[in-house]
């Protein structure tokens, strides 16, 4: 919306400083708002979230009988599945006696990111795709109201993970392997291949060096060598999974000038059992290297997203021949600043968000704000998932991890509020939580109703402050998925879902869900 900010009764607009930004950096900005009619509101409020999501299209067919033939129709459905990996909710400002009066005002802020997030990409594959991304809203929270606030902006973050230090790993040595060479029922002999690579770790726009040793003892023709970087990403949601392969880089290498890969009839053919001497091979060693380009995606290992990276060498044999291929995996990591093509080319989804640049004709011609000095945020950190890690030796806990605690909002205050406000919070928190409980109770499919209900600040905040009671009390409210209610919960509370949550859900729940509980929840606390 480019309208003039004075036109409305209340224009929020939030511009950031850059287009991109690193993990562990600073994410620096300003909010402008315009208030021409007083407005009731607690205060201004900054939310980041990030999420890695994804859906997959595919065709259900129906079958119908009648008396006189069989019919089948076809449908399209999409399955979604998504996870998040930061969700962090501050108060840029607090507002005297919970109303904004009429003026222009301006909130400079510097927000440092956790540093262990993971880079923006997007991928697709017919109908299907997967991404991770970030966005950024400001918006002003009103007394009373539930729901998507009434004033809001939002930008779509384009996010780089944070630069690793460069790598000084030894490298890879495969040791030549003997391969018989069959076309159709005939055995026409073997080859025998082997090869290293100077670095398992390696970064966009830089080499990787290959040497590929090795003969060719059967009577086919060995047309080229070949080496390929191979960038693979896969997705799953409710069961499905759906995969993209993209050669990111190759070389070749002619046999012509190498008569050791030349078709060979009368040479001693090794046993395939044989132990190979790799010195006698390291003479005629064949070289050649890869550029990395400069949009390959970093290696991630999500719970929603996997991107893998393999190198591949390949002697290439006629067709219906025996392939003589050999691989490993590789990961690919930024080790500089510089940013990603690919990065800067992910698609914007929210067709109401804000220009990044606020122009200079979107601001009156009498644009004279009220500016605050620059507001420094706290920083948290991201939910990274490890599903494999579950805490050893768990026993039950102390019941005082049932008692009821006041923790108040986890958003940060730049300025200590007003003690009428803290209690007027409070009151609020409680009664997101009833409403929450009572939704859980009422509702077939809670997790549904947990995600819509995220996009919600005053019930985040809610369930960021769940204490370990008040989170098992939701999972008992809820008649199905708990264990990925249980999931989506801990995730959503970020830094506040502790042991001791898992320990109560160990003490409290019944046998047969407790230990899916626990496995979906323990990586996270």
């Amino acid at each position: 919306d480019n309208s003039i900010m004075g036109n409305k009764q209340c224009k929020l607009v939030l511009r950031l400083d850059d287009k991109t930004f690193t993990a562990g950096g600073l994410v620096t900005g300003r909010v402008y708002l315009s208030v021409t009619q007083e407005v009731q509101a607690d205060g201004l409020f900054l939310l980041l979230h990030g999420e890695e999501c994804c859906q997959i299209a595919h065709d259900e067919h129906d079958y119908s009988h009648s008396s006189s033939r069989n019919h089948s129709t076809t449908h399209r459905e999409i399955d979604r599945a998504s996870s998040s990996l930061v969700h962090m909710n501050v108060t840029l400002t607090n507002f005297s006696c919970s109303k904004m009066v009429p003026g222009q005002y301006e909130y400079p802020f510097e927000w440092q990111l956790p540093s262990n997030l993971p880079s923006t990409m997007y991928a697709s594959k017919g109908d299907s795709h997967c991404e991770i991304r970030y966005r950024m809203t400001a918006y002003l929270h009103q007394n009373g109201s539930f729901g998507n606030p009434k004033h809001s902006a939002t930008q779509t973050i384009c996010l780089l993970a944070r630069p690793k230090a460069p790598s000084h790993s030894t490298g890879i040595v495969m040791d030549p392997e003997v391969i018989r060479i069959k076309s159709c029922c005939f055995d026409t002999g073997q080859v025998t291949m082997g090869w290293d690579v100077d670095k398992t770790v390696a970064s966009p726009d830089s080499f990787l060096k290959i040497g590929i040793s090795g003969r060719n003892e059967s009577s086919v023709e060995i047309d080229c060598l070949r080496a390929r970087l191979i960038e693979t990403i896969t997705w799953a949601a409710n069961g499905r999974r759906e995969e993209k392969t993209t050669t990111l880089t190759e070389s070749q290498v002619s046999t012509t000038n190498l008569p050791q890969w030349h078709s060979s009839k009368h040479l001693h053919h090794s046993s395939p059992y044989e132990v190979v001497d790799m010195g006698s091979y390291r003479q005629s060693v064949v070289e050649t290297q890869l550029l990395l380009p400069k949009e390959a995606r970093d290696s991630y290992n999500g719970s929603v997203i996997q991107v893998r990276h393999s190198l591949v060498i390949t002697a290439k044999t006629p067709p219906c021949h025996t392939t003589v291929e050999s691989g490993s995996l590789i990961r690919v990591q930024r080790q500089s600043a510089e940013k990603m093509v690919h990065a800067t080319s992910v698609p914007a989804y929210d067709s109401m968000a804000e220009p990044t640049f606020v122009e200079a004709d979107i601001l009156p011609p009498d644009w004279r704000p009220q500016e605050a000095q620059v507001i420094k945020l706290p920083t948290s950190s991201a939910v990274l998932v490890d599903t494999e890690y579950i805490p050893p030796n768990i026993s039950a806990p102390d019941e005082s991890l049932l008692v009821e605690h006041t923790n108040g909002l986890t958003t940060s205050s730049v300025s200590a509020p007003d003690e009428s406000l803290l209690s007027d919070i409070q009151t609020k928190t409680t009664a997101s939580l009833s409403e929450l409980l009572d939704s859980l109770a009422h509702n077939d499919d809670p997790v549904d109703l947990v995600s819509h209900e995220l996009n919600n600040p005053m019930m985040v905040a809610t369930i960021q402050n769940l204490t370990p009671r008040q989170f098992v009390q939701a999972l008992q409210a809820a008649n199905r998925d708990v264990p990925s209610l249980a999931r989506l919960l801990a995730g959503a509370m970020d830094d506040s879902f502790q042991c001791r949550h898992v320990l109560a859900c160990v003490w409290t729940l019944p046998p047969h869900i407790r230990m899916d509980v626990l496995t979906a929840t323990a990586p996270l606390a």
